[in-house]
């Protein structure tokens, strides 16, 4: 079914993301409609980079000369500064505008990602809070999920640094961390508390010893609950593991002193 002008107007206009027409000089010849950098009337006719941040001014111009160049299409991320003073965020792809065998300017397809990219960067923010109060209060967090194809595994930085492991890498399954990081007198206690509390859904705390390197044993506290699905029933754990080891000194050395008066 062919489709008027008309009709096609009025899709190009209702069409959710933005649609653009660069000349090959990279000003604006065309934009469907109006959004937070001002009316079609006041973006129609100025270059796009005029909107573009300047710190991401030297990659978009490279990346459309390269389409302009190539023929090839391209896709980027871009922000904006809106007329209020806002940086608004952008997806694009850009496809070139071919006339015969010319490139006549660039298509850009653009996709408001704001209200994404900033809850982004509202939980990158959360994240680094986060791990900065983990590393000077000497605990980690981590979450276990079972599944028919294995555990799912997250472990924050501060708790990889406490046990060890290399935060880049794939965490272990919990069975792994039981055989190889928890003391042996430890084990078959901490086994017992993790099995209940997937059995019957309770929560635990427990003091317990870990062996980060061979030789160097370390105390731990773990405040741990489960994860419960729709149904409520368990299908993992989420918790914290603190960093008891010099609390622990400084009691014992506490209680020797307290002795040792007592007996003067």
């Amino acid at each position: 079914m062919a489709l008027d002008t008309n009709t096609l107007e009025a899709l190009i206009v209702d069409a959710p993301h933005y649609i653009i027409v660069l000349n090959t000089d990279l000003e604006i010849e065309f934009i469907n409609r109006g959004g937070p950098a001002g009316s079609v009337e006041e973006i129609v006719g100025r270059p796009l980079l005029s909107f573009v941040r300047p710190d991401d001014q030297a990659r978009i111009e490279a990346t459309l000369r390269a389409v302009l160049a190539t023929g090839q299409a391209q896709t980027y991320a871009v922000s904006y500064y809106s007329p209020s003073g806002d940086i608004v965020y952008y997806e694009n792809a850009a496809s070139p505008l071919i006339v015969g065998d010319q490139t006549r300017g660039i298509a850009l397809y653009t996709q408001d990602a704001t209200i994404r990219r900033r809850a982004e960067l509202q939980r990158d923010r959360l994240q680094t809070v986060m791990e900065r109060a983990e590393a000077v209060a000497n605990f980690g967090s981590f979450e276990v999920i079972a599944g028919s194809g294995g555990e799912e595994v997250n472990l924050s930085k501060e708790l990889c640094r406490i046990l060890n492991l290399d935060f880049s890498q794939k965490p272990p399954p919990m069975s792994e961390h039981l055989s190889e990081h928890v003391h042996p007198d430890d084990r078959q206690e901490l086994q017992g508390a993790v099995e209940r509390a997937m059995l019957h859904g309770h929560s635990f705390e427990m003091e317990y010893r870990i062996v980060p390197t061979p030789g160097l044993t370390r105390w731990v506290k773990t405040q741990t609950e489960p994860i419960v699905d729709a149904e409520g029933s368990p299908v993992g754990l989420r918790g914290i593991l603190r960093d008891i080891t010099e609390e622990r000194q400084i009691a014992i050395e506490k209680s020797e002193l307290q002795e040792q008066l007592r007996q003067a």
